[in-house]
């Protein structure tokens, strides 16, 4: 099948060219022609030339067609309406299922200037889309490049009617005893009415910062059953210790000028703790050096005595009769006792770590008194020799501490170095002696080395 669109002056001949003939279609160009599109089929309608009230419809199977040739039925109407947009005085009429078919199908932009029929309305009634409402009749629209205008005005000019009734019947009493009907058909006086219209600021105060009202959200009225109560009752009970409410006080917020302590955090907990550590302190400063005490009664005076407490402590000592010399190199020059020592009675950061030392190990300065008690006899030679004995702390001889005892041949003498001192911790004591005589040697037999703190 061929298919010839001839222009003929007032006319158009579609001409159907098949194997059994030519026949021709007369079509008056100002009477419109609708091409639509059917699955497989475009259908042709027209009026007819006799009475232009009276249309005609051809259906034509696209893949009949061998000219013009297309791929589907939409193809062959986009070529014949091509050529029909070449033919001056043709008005082609589009045709779509609704409004939003028509502009799916047949964009505004695409088709500036023409005339669709669109055949079934969609959308709610009462909101026009010209309003930017859902509904779009059916009937004629036209593209003006931008969008599918309506030409179908009746129901704006009855939206605006019903306006326009109801703005009169609000506004424009014919005086103060003047009637109307409400929404729901109620005679209402027209001057109630006009006072009960919201204000700009009242309308804006309906979307508050709760929330939007609406049927899960709704504005609670005076009738409210939840405020038949009337004032809240009494309530401190509840908050009490182990009520239904109980305020836990350690998170209550606090704001005042402290001077005797410190707070921990800004809440009566902290407050509490601060309190606590510094009562502590206090009570740890009294119970270091005295307790007070009293008859119990009112006024009465109160006493210091001496409190008695434990104290940082340690001791090291020969266990048997030492045998081991200690070795003078030069005259007058303090060396460290030697022999093996053991480790006696101690407090826990005292330690031993090598044989006639005491080292503290606690993270706190203490001041200590500390007492070496030794026992030694003469080496060789038959001369008397005077023995120095001194308190070191970490290697270095304690002057203060001196000790002097001078030892006969074949006799033991006995002395005592002691001071009182600081300690830090990884510092230690220990017992130096010096020969100031001569270089000989000598030998402590017995020792003991104690280191008490003093409160």
């Amino acid at each position: 099948m061929i298919i010839q669109i001839i222009d003929d002056f007032s006319t158009l001949r579609l001409v159907d060219q098949t194997a059994q003939g030519t026949f021709n279609i007369s079509v008056e160009k100002t009477s419109g022609i609708v091409l639509e599109v059917r699955g497989d089929v475009l259908r042709f309608t027209y009026p007819t030339s006799e009475n232009p009230l009276h249309q005609r419809t051809i259906e034509i199977i696209y893949s009949f067609v061998t000219d013009p040739v297309s791929t589907s039925a939409e193809d062959l109407r986009t070529k014949i309406e091509a050529i029909l947009d070449n033919i001056p005085g043709v008005q082609i009429y589009l045709e779509a299922d609704n409004f939003t078919d028509l502009t799916t199908t047949h964009p505004p932009a695409a088709n500036a200037g023409k005339i669709a029929i669109v055949e079934n309305s969609q959308g709610v009634a009462w909101l026009p889309g010209s309003i930017l409402g859902t509904f779009y009749s059916k009937g004629w629209y036209k593209s003006d490049g931008l969008a599918w205008v309506d030409f179908n005005d009746e129901i704006a000019a009855e939206l605006q009617n019903i306006l326009d009734t109801k703005q009169n019947f609000i506004t424009t009493p014919t005086n103060g005893n003047a009637a109307g009907m409400d929404a729901t058909g109620q005679t209402i006086n027209s001057n109630k009415k006009t006072a009960n219209i919201l204000s700009d600021g009242q309308k804006a105060a309906v979307n508050n910062t709760a929330g939007t009202p609406s049927s899960l959200n709704p504005f609670i009225l005076d009738d409210d059953a939840r405020l038949t109560q009337g004032a809240p009752l009494a309530h401190a009970a509840s908050h009490e210790d182990g009520a239904s409410d109980e305020i836990n006080g350690e998170n209550l917020a606090t704001s005042t000028t402290r001077t005797n302590y410190t707070p921990t955090a800004t809440n009566t907990g902290g407050e509490f703790t601060g309190i606590d550590n510094k009562l502590a302190d206090k009570l740890e400063t009294v119970s270091s050096d005295t307790t007070l005490t009293g008859d119990g009664t009112s006024g009465s005076p109160l006493s210091v005595v001496p409190v008695v407490t434990t104290q940082e402590h340690a001791e090291c000592y020969f266990a048997g009769v030492n045998t081991t010399d200690t070795v003078i190199a030069t005259q007058s020059t303090p060396v460290k006792i030697a022999g093996t020592t053991s480790f006696g009675l101690a407090s826990t950061d005292w330690s031993m770590p090598a044989s006639n030392r005491l080292q503290w190990n606690g993270a706190a300065t203490i001041r200590v008194r500390v007492l070496a008690t030794c026992s030694h006899e003469k080496g060789g030679g038959s001369n008397d020799e005077e023995i120095r004995y001194y308190v070191a702390k970490s290697g270095v001889v304690i002057a203060k501490s001196k000790s002097i005892s001078r030892i006969i041949k074949n006799a033991f003498n006995t002395t005592a170095p002691k001071c009182i001192s600081d300690i830090s911790t990884g510092e230690y004591f220990e017992v130096f002696a010096e020969n100031t005589t001569d270089n000989k040697d000598f030998r402590v037999t017995d020792f003991h080395l104690e280191a008490i703190q003093i409160l």
